[in-house]
């Protein structure tokens, strides 16, 4: 669990919990200062005290007095609007190298992944089984794995267009040209959600090769040992045709709590 505190969130707790590995919750200092803060603006609303952009508008209309039954209001509209931007914007340049660069990173990594199933998958290429199942042509095998990356994949390539080439005034010409950055963002964030689903399928696929490879009595190395008992605990061999759903959300689970990354930085991987 993470707590915020406001003193020490890491790049490594944002990404945790915008991957869904971790959980977070305020903490209870924050909280009380959260409420100490609350109470100050409740009483300067409730003595009819004139704070800017509390209980008066914005910029022109500055002057302009909020009555107390529409304070709350004011807020919540600020609440739905670009206004609760910290800071300042980021530039163009700055969102082409982080966010659409990123994009275009994932969506590589995705398509490389798609490949080694496509190469697994097929019996030309792996030497294994087709569709890496048993009685293939009775079973449908994992087939169905790689038809499923292949859609993310090319999902991944709409999506991978860089949004700070497109920008659209608004709010009558008084908004010009901007770096679109929170759509290169949210596409980022769509796309490694994607990417972590195809490395999810081809870490089961990987997992039912190293199956079939065992039976001939050839042995991975340490790395590939480790990780394929990481899969086979969380996902049994298929060995005829089954409802995917389950075991593809369990591989999902595994490549999100980083529990196979952490193998590369190992002494192991």
């Amino acid at each position: 669990m993470i707590e915020l505190n406001g003193r020490d969130l890491t790049l490594d707790d944002v990404w945790n919990v915008a991957s869904g590995s971790r959980d977070v919750q305020l903490a209870a200092d924050a909280v009380r200062a959260m409420a100490a803060s609350r109470a100050v603006i409740d009483d300067l609303v409730a003595t009819d005290q004139v704070v800017y952009g509390v209980t008066t508008g914005f910029g022109d209309l500055a002057s302009r007095r909020i009555a107390q039954p529409d304070v709350e209001k004011l807020q919540e509209n600020l609440l739905v609007s670009h206004a609760v931007g910290v800071g300042e914007a980021h530039s163009t340049d700055v969102v082409r190298a982080m966010m659409d660069m990123l994009k275009i990173a994932a969506a590589e990594l995705g398509s490389i992944s798609e490949r080694r199933i496509a190469q697994l998958t097929d019996p030309r290429t792996s030497g294994l089984p087709p569709f890496l199942i048993e009685d293939a042509g009775l079973n449908n095998g994992l087939m169905l794995y790689q038809y499923v990356a292949a859609a993310l994949v090319s999902e991944n390539k709409s999506l991978a267009h860089p949004a700070s080439v497109d920008s659209i005034p608004t709010s009558a010409n008084q908004e010009d040209h901007v770096s679109m950055g929170p759509i290169a963002a949210r596409g980022a964030a769509s796309i490694i959600g994607n990417v972590e689903q195809v490395l999810a399928l081809e870490a089961l696929a990987a997992a039912q090769g190293v199956d079939f490879r065992l039976r001939t009595g050839l042995r991975p190395g340490a790395g590939v040992a480790e990780a394929h008992g990481l899969v086979r605990g969380a996902v049994a061999h298929v060995a005829a045709d089954r409802d995917p759903q389950p075991d593809l959300a369990a591989g999902l689970d595994l490549v999100r709590s980083g529990r196979l990354a952490a193998l590369v930085a190992s002494p192991v991987g």
